[in-house]
């Protein structure tokens, strides 16, 4: 029995195939194992630490006298994601007052109570 050459081809094209295959699913493996959660993908801090941007953001709020996440993106140029956490934060702090709809949140602290 003699394998010929077309027969030949097409096996070598299979393993070509099956090691491309697997390298791009270590890549993804690679890929997936170096990043331990998705928020720290977009440079969001972990739940326990506190943003750069916040004392800005308390500052800036203050100032405009009222807060929403469109405000904070605008003024810092961040994306929503970031700018809902900054909400979240300034919330769970005593800084602004719970969601009322879509209007701005209210500012429940003011400008000497920041410093």
């Amino acid at each position: 029995m003699t394998i010929d050459d077309v027969t030949l081809y097409v096996l070598f094209a299979i393993l070509i195939a099956n090691c491309i295959s697997l390298y791009f699913l270590y890549k993804i493996m690679l890929t997936a194992s170096t990043y331990k959660k998705v928020d720290n993908l977009a440079g969001w801090p972990e739940e326990d630490e506190e943003d750069d941007l916040y004392d800005d953001a308390v500052a800036a709020v203050v100032r405009a006298g009222n807060c929403s996440t469109s405000l904070l993106q605008r003024r810092f140029r961040i994306g929503y994601g970031r700018a809902a956490g900054l909400v979240d934060m300034l919330e769970e702090r005593g800084v602004i007052g719970p969601a009322d709809g879509s209007k701005p949140r209210k500012v429940l602290i003011t400008g000497a109570k920041t410093k």
